[in-house]
């Protein structure tokens, strides 16, 4: 099967074409959901990912994500914030689609390496 990607929630965000390639979007936390990355820091985080970087400087240095703690951090309000990688989605009850854990993910991937990574009713196909 080929691999797709889902969008988190299809009101907010669309399907990324690097991430369809990649087989990976990141994600960041908002509002206790998960909202994804665009496509160019999507590529980055990814590149980081692969290359051994921890680090990924956005925003000119103030955004900087750290990869091993799965954290973003914004200097300029005090603040961070949770992202994600994602590889599994599960569709919830009100269709929107929404990435599983990273842990969850690793075990699914080993489940079903050959498997789709979008979990979704029959109904729901396109």
């Amino acid at each position: 099967f080929e691999r797709r990607r889902v969008a988190a929630d299809t009101d907010a965000m669309a399907f990324v074409q690097s991430s369809q390639m990649l087989g990976v979007q990141w994600f960041y936390a908002r509002r206790e959901r998960w909202e994804p990355f665009g496509e160019v820091e999507n590529v980055e985080l990814e590149d980081a990912e692969h290359g051994g970087r921890d680090r990924v400087e956005f925003g000119t240095g103030r955004l900087p994500a750290v990869l091993s703690e799965r954290i973003q951090h914004n200097y300029d309000a005090g603040s961070q914030r949770a992202i994600l990688r994602g590889t599994w989605f599960f569709q919830r009850s009100n269709g929107t689609m929404c990435p599983y854990p990273e842990d969850v993910a690793a075990a699914l991937e080993l489940a079903f390496p050959a498997k789709s990574s979008v979990l979704t009713s029959a109904k729901s196909r396109t």
